[in-house]
């Protein structure tokens, strides 16, 4: 039973960073989610996170000049009869280009991999397609679409998640930003979602976001502390039924 509600997560759980897709800034965190948000600079990122005291996800990822290159694992203990770890890796590589200025295309190719400690299930593979676009109006405001897994792919006869999207974000001011969203996929009903980051200082930036899957809402909420090219994050994810996640992240940009 436990081996198969872990399972279930791990195929059809959709993006693990789902909580962070409303975070305004471009990173390579979001390489498989949208990836026209590819930083034109040199920016490195790696993170961890531990999710409802069940998942352990480790994410590397580097991105310059709208190419972005993602390394993403989600890893979960079983304790039944098939005792042992069951993963999922994520591999994707994406590219962002500037059709023209205030205008930008991205797209992604990802390569997964479902392993577990069954002896009647193999290791199981599947590519996943991703697109995404965003446009500037006027000077705050930016309106972004996205496509998860247009390919419609499945692993071991299971669908992946296939997400269809888009966000709008503002700057009221410039140590604000903020953005609101949704997207829908065939697992669930539509999932709404806020973000938004406030620089007190140089030094340090509150970020929070909230998500909405027609059921329950889940708050992330932490801050980063940014010193030169080196920015940490560290984030709290409060859900009302289940136990408190962490993460924690670490970005070199220049």
């Amino acid at each position: 039973m436990l081996f198969n509600a872990i399972t279930g997560v791990l195929v059809a759980g959709g993006p693990h960073l789902a909580g962070l897709w409303m975070m305004p800034e471009a990173t390579p965190l979001r390489v498989s989610f949208d990836p026209a948000s590819n930083p034109e600079r040199l920016s490195v990122s790696a993170a961890y996170s531990q999710s409802f005291a069940i998942f352990n996800d480790a994410y590397v990822g580097v991105g310059f000049k709208g190419l972005a290159l993602s390394l993403e694992g989600r890893f979960a203990r079983l304790e039944d009869e098939y005792k042992g770890t069951a993963s999922e890796i994520a591999a994707t590589l994406g590219y962002a280009h500037n059709v023209f200025p205030g205008f930008r295309l991205g797209g992604s190719f990802s390569y997964y991999q479902l392993n577990t400690p069954r002896p009647d299930v193999p290791r199981l593979q599947a590519f996943g397609l991703h697109l995404s676009s965003s446009f500037t109006v006027y000077d705050r405001w930016n309106v972004g679409l996205f496509a998860r897994n247009v390919n419609a792919p499945d692993i071991g006869g299971t669908p992946l998640p296939t997400l269809l999207g888009g966000y709008i974000s503002f700057l009221p001011k410039a140590t604000i930003r903020t953005s609101v969203g949704l997207y829908k996929d065939q697992y669930s009903g539509i999932n709404f979602g806020l973000g938004g980051s406030w620089r007190l200082y140089d030094l340090l930036t509150l970020r929070g976001s909230m998500r909405y899957d027609g059921e329950f809402p889940t708050f992330y909420l932490g801050f980063t502390l940014q010193t030169a090219s080196i920015s940490s994050d560290v984030l709290a994810t409060v859900h009302p039924e289940l136990p408190l996640s962490t993460y924690i992240g670490l970005n070199y940009s220049r």
